[in-house]
Formats: C-alpha cells, sequence, structure tokens
C-alpha cells in the first residue's frame, strides 16, 4: 500500500443533489473555543448527493470475495451484478439490507494498478431515510473492516497499524 493522498477520501458529489434536492448544507462546528473538543453539528451521511471513493489495497478480484463476506457479518448483503462490461478487473456491486426491497446502494470497483483497486460507493434505488441510514451503516461497517485489514490508509492523525489487525485471510 502507497502513501498516496486521497486515498479514502469521502466527498460530496460535484453539483449538488438531483433536481429538486437541495445541496447539502454545509457541517456547522460549535462548541469550540478553550474546550478540548469541538461539535459538529452536520446532516446524516450520506445522502442523496453523497459518495464515497476509495482506494483499496487490494484487487477487484479479492474484493468480488470479501465484500460479500464484510457485509454479511454486519446483517447485509453485497451481491455482483453482473453486465456487458463485467470482467476481471472490473465490477459492479449492489449493496442490500434485510427489510429493504430495493438496493440500498451500489458500488463500482476497477484495478488501479500495483494492487490497488478504486472503490466508489454510493446511493441505490432505495433512497428514502431509512434505507440512506442502512447505506451509513454498512458504509461505516466496510470502512472499519477494511481500516482493520489494512486495506484502507486512514485518515490523518491515524497511522496503519505495523501489520494487520487481522488475519488476511478473514
Amino acid at each position: 500500500m502507497g502513501d498516496r493522498p486521497g486515498r479514502g477520501a469521502i466527498r460530496p458529489a460535484r453539483g449538488g443533489g438531483p433536481a429538486g434536492v437541495p445541496p447539502r448544507a454545509e457541517s456547522q462546528v460549535s462548541g469550540c473555543g478553550r474546550v478540548r473538543s469541538c461539535v459538529v453539528d452536520s446532516r446524516p451521511v450520506p445522502g442523496l448527493d453523497f459518495w464515497l471513493d476509495w482506494t483499496l489495497g487490494a484487487t477487484v478480484e479479492e474484493l468480488r470475495a470479501l465484500l460479500p463476506r464484510l457485509a454479511a457479518a454486519a446483517g447485509y448483503r453485497i451481491d455482483e451484478q453482473q453486465s456487458a462490461n463485467t470482467a476481471p478487473g472490473w465490477a459492479m456491486f449492489r449493496l442490500w439490507a434485510a427489510d429493504v426491497p430495493e438496493a440500498i446502494g451500489s458500488a463500482r470497483a476497477q484495478d488501479v494498478g500495483d494492487r490497488e483497486a478504486q472503490l466508489f460507493v454510493g446511493p441505490g434505488a432505495a433512497r428514502d431515510e431509512a434505507a440512506l441510514a442502512d447505506l451509513n451503516r454498512l458504509g461505516l461497517h466496510l470502512y472499519v473492516e477494511l481500516l482493520r485489514r489494512g486495506l484502507l490508509t486512514p485518515p490523518p492523525p491515524f497511522e496503519l497499524p505495523t501489520r494487520p489487525l487481522v488475519a488476511p485471510t478473514e
């Protein structure tokens, strides 16, 4: 894994939300000053205008096996969506919650070289508040598990452990 900037970035979608949906309000910081910590008030994430962009220290082939296992451990499901573009080094996934009939999210993974893959995650067909909350929980679970395995560079000031916290075979 390299130390490229931007790995694990969480970015708002370009150009605000879909038609009729106002852009996400900026976070407001309150309670800062002489206290040791600040309180940040912001709308729930992800929203309709939000997506995740992670560069992982794993190939798409490895993600095809790992992502469904990680999701199942949290009570969710990830399956690959076959298309004409499906190939080694490129995959589309659907993210599912047990009690939601439509996909709560979608993801696209593509190899970017040197045993790395880029993974984009965004909302799926189910876009109500409960589905977005499920997507948020699943996204957080994936983030933590990918960090634990040393496949995602943590944000500053955290540091990668000298060895993964869990065995790579998990």
